[in-house]
Parts: structure tokens; sequence; C-alpha cells
């Protein structure tokens, strides 16, 4: 069997990575507050190498991903799959989040950025506010 090139070990590297994020992030928004609920899931085969889970915030351009304002961090140990975030002024509606996984070897797979924003009464599932798509790496 021929030994690996550099080139392909980075491969499996890059895929293994890109693997170990969160998928399908939403936010939630609490309505008459500046209180917003993030969700992810997190594959099954992970949680347990997970050191902690990043939630980040900012407002910008949700379709870029791209922050104008200062960007905010929130770590949680483990693998956290639901927290709520009060912003500095939710009468802004341009508040992106997104969510990212640290590994036990300080790895990461990247942010994965919220796919739909909501509120308390019209769900994701039901109609979304705002659909976006979320495979933009940092």
């Amino acid at each position: 069997m021929a030994e690996e090139t550099d080139t392909e070990k980075s491969i499996k590297c890059i895929k293994i990575l890109s693997d170990f994020r969160p998928v399908g992030v939403t936010a939630m928004k609490d309505d008459g507050s500046d209180l917003y609920t993030v969700s992810c899931d997190i594959r099954e085969k992970f949680r347990r190498n997970i050191r902690y889970t990043i939630f980040y915030y900012c407002r910008g351009f949700r379709e870029s991903h791209t922050c104008l304002s200062d960007f905010n961090w929130i770590n949680k140990n483990g693998a956290i799959l639901r927290h709520t975030i009060k912003v500095p002024s939710g009468q802004y509606g341009d508040w992106m989040f997104g969510v990212s996984l640290v590994a036990n070897d300080y790895t990461s797979g990247g942010i994965s950025f919220a796919s739909c924003y909501s509120s308390v009464n019209i769900s994701c599932e039901d109609a979304s506010i705002q659909k976006v798509e979320s495979l933009t790496d940092l």
C-alpha cells in the first residue's frame, strides 16, 4: 500500500475539521426583549471530544457573514446545544449569530452561522423570517 502524500493528509485533516462543527444553527428572538436563543445540533460522535462550545454574535450582513460591529463571543464548557444571549440593543434587527466547537486538542472546524432567524411566534419550520446559507468558514 502506497504511503499518503502530504496533500492527501492535508485534505483528510480539512475534511475532519470541517465535519467537526455544529449543524442546523438557528437564532430565535424573544419578542419584546434583547434576548436571542441560539440553538444547534452537534454530531453525536463528536460530543465527548468537545472542550468548548463558542457562541458568537455581532451586527452585520447575514448573507455575507460580515460584522459591522464588535465581534463578541461566549465560551461554554462542553457540548452545549442552546444558549441565550442578551444583545446590547434589540432595536436593531441585523444581529447575526454563529457557533463553533473546540476539541480537546484545541482544534476547531470553524464557525457555523445561523441559517434561520425567527421569533417566538414564528418558528423556522413554519415560516422563517430570514434564511441564509451558513457554509462560510472563518
